[in-house]
């Protein structure tokens, strides 16, 4: 019987504000803190991260160190704007939620990581919530408008607190915080992925095969030149 494989775990990386739930208002962030984006750097940095179109414009650049998927119905038509270089090779254009998790899964095994983050916005969470193990939260304690909210609840029955740290507001941060992660207690090993990804080299050179002929070609040139770590 053929071994299988774990996928890469998923994880969500987002502030919102204590009350409301707000994470951002006309596609940005409602308040400056430093301390928190220092953390988001750290903790993402060498991983792939996917988001919006929205939230990546929102960003104005692709994101150093890290694998920029952006998930967008527009899919490398977006490009026609000129910062969002196609030929950046931290950039990937996603179409739908599974090229995503699939870009995602691909550079996550190549760079030996065990997951690899969401950053928002609201759709996008939402699009991930059932297949999500951690959530890194930032609670921002202020009262902020926005016109977009990250509403997901963390029943103890479910949810596992694994860290939690209040963080004084700094000299560069316009509220003071809370750090907590959040770890389901029954992980999500999305089985439905399983079937195909199997260590068997017959089956796992068809599966890989076949994927990269349904997703971009800078995927598939990545993918082929790394086929020693995808041959697990």
């Amino acid at each position: 019987m053929s071994k299988q494989m774990v996928l890469p775990s998923i994880s969500f990386i987002v502030a919102r504000s204590y009350p409301g739930n707000i994470i951002g208002c006309e596609n940005r962030l409602p308040w400056r803190l430093r301390s928190d984006l220092k953390r988001f750097r750290a903790l993402t940095t060498g991983h792939a991260i996917i988001m919006g179109r929205r939230t990546f414009e929102s960003i104005g650049r692709i994101l150093p160190d890290r694998t920029n998927i952006i998930l967008s119905r527009l899919g490398h038509r977006a490009n026609d704007v000129n910062y969002l270089s196609q030929e950046d090779e931290n950039l990937i254009w996603a179409s739908g939620r599974e090229a995503a998790l699939f870009a995602a899964d691909i550079f996550s095994i190549i760079r030996g990581k065990e997951d690899f983050f969401i950053i928002g916005g609201e759709e996008i969470f939402a699009a991930f919530e059932d297949l999500v193990n951690r959530v890194y939260l930032t609670l921002v304690f202020g009262n902020v408008e926005g016109d977009a909210r990250f509403d997901m609840k963390f029943d103890p029955k479910l949810w596992r607190t694994k860290e939690e740290d209040d963080i004084p507001q700094g000299e560069h941060d316009e509220f003071p915080s809370r750090f907590v992660v959040y770890e389901r207690r029954e992980r999500r090993y999305r089985q439905e992925f399983l079937s195909s990804f199997y260590t068997d080299q017959m089956a796992r050179q068809e599966w890989l095969a076949k994927a990269l002929e349904e997703n971009s070609p800078k995927i598939r040139k990545y993918a082929e030149q790394h086929q020693e770590a995808l041959a697990l």
